[in-house]
């Protein structure tokens, strides 16, 4: 769909439009004398109703041709129009989005055939920016990444901890069993090793998640980390490929993480997110006529890593003393600020104005704190709506 059709089925469903007329206008939900609206008109107005409040300012305003008034005091955006002599309005407030409407239309079918509108406007909005115009604002660069680094964070250290906690448990004492000619005692030796190993191999997928989001993040703040194809060919690269956007591994201490970590990757993340089987035929068992079958991988690899898929916990904690390592040396090198605007929870634009800043304050750490500190204070006042 073009920008040309979605006006025109815009402009068919609501038909002509007029001035707004009354400027005495009451929001849905409030009583005003004796008249309350139908419940249902209110609970259209939850996200249930409007999941994406923007989609309706579009249609209103770039479909419609409506105009804006807004924002102002706790209000971000407001857009009265008139149709067939009522008067109609949807405000954007600090609590949500509101209808409003003439008192005397409360409750009355043509005040819920424009909420019906209304919902039917988004509709055609969001199949217009869908089809066509999404895509080509991110080519562009015109896009915003949502910073997950810290539920990411979140989610790896609880696990960490939970295997931790597992592997420090001492065996469950033995169960008595009682069979025709007597007892004998059931010992679950490895209970700790299988319990910690689960949430252990857990921890590690949980590691490996968080890290290419922050890479993800990070490539904004780099100048180079972007190829041609621009963030969808980003994206779409190996997790190698993306580290070495970051990284620049020509140094001797970023090349020895590198390796490491791509060794950690191919015996254990990897397997962990593709049902256990490594790659290149590593997780079979070959035909030997007169022996038996055998593992296609006969070693071991430094981490002690064995083809049995189980995680001891001798090499849980090496595992976690690399990605501390790893984690204090980006922290203190390559993506020093970037992990601070990570850790800050604040969302990352790509377009070359954001950019830009980000690169600028990155001069000095006096000048990215209060970089940080002054966008945290904007964010806090466009969500107060305090214009």
């Amino acid at each position: 769909m073009n920008l040309d059709e979605a006006r025109r089925q815009a402009s068919a469903l609501f038909g002509p439009i007029e001035a707004p007329g009354s400027p005495h206008l009451v929001e849905l939900g409030r009583r005003d004398g004796d008249a309350v609206d139908f419940i249902e008109q209110l609970q259209s107005m939850t996200p249930n109703g409007f999941p994406l409040p923007t989609l309706l300012l579009f249609g209103l305003t770039q479909l419609l041709g409506l105009q804006n008034y807004g924002p102002e005091e706790k209000v971000a955006w407001r857009v009265r129009f008139g149709v067939r002599g009522a008067t109609f309005g949807f405000e954007l407030r600090k609590f949500g989005l509101r209808m409003l409407c003439e008192p005397a239309n409360i409750g009355k079918p043509i005040t819920r055939e424009i909420l019906g509108k209304a919902r039917s406007l988004t509709d055609i909005a969001e199949q217009y920016l869908s089809d066509s115009y999404a895509i080509e604002q991110i080519r562009a660069g015109h896009f915003t990444i949502e910073n997950l680094y810290m539920q990411l964070d979140g989610r790896y250290r609880f696990l960490r901890a939970e295997a931790e906690s597992a592997y420090a448990k001492p065996p469950p004492p033995p169960r008595e069993v009682k069979y025709e000619y007597g007892v004998y005692y059931e010992h679950d030796v490895d209970r700790p090793t299988r319990e910690g190993g689960a949430l252990g191999t857990a921890t590690v997928d949980a590691y490996f998640s968080r890290l290419e989001h922050l890479i993800c993040l990070s490539a904004a703040f780099l100048e180079d980390a972007l190829p041609s194809g621009g963030i969808l060919e980003f994206l779409a690269a190996n997790w190698p490929s993306k580290l070495r956007a970051v990284l620049d591994i020509r140094v001797p201490v970023a090349k020895s993480f590198y390796d490491r970590l791509l060794a950690v990757r191919e015996e254990w993340r990897n397997p962990i997110a593709h049902g256990g089987f490594l790659t290149g035929g590593g997780s079979l068992y070959f035909h030997v006529p007169g022996v038996g079958a055998l593992p296609a991988r006969m070693r071991r690899t430094p981490e002690g890593v064995r083809l049995s898929f189980q995680m001891e916990g001798a090499s849980f904690q090496v595992l976690m003393q690399l990605f501390d390592a790893f984690d204090a040396f980006l922290k203190s090198g390559p993506l020093k600020f970037p992990c601070q605007w990570a850790e800050a929870g604040l969302d990352v634009a790509f377009d070359s104005i954001s950019r830009d800043r980000y690169i600028r304050a990155m001069r000095s750490d006096a000048d990215f704190a209060s970089f940080i500190e002054g966008t945290e204070r904007a964010i806090d006042r466009d969500m107060n709506m305090e214009f």
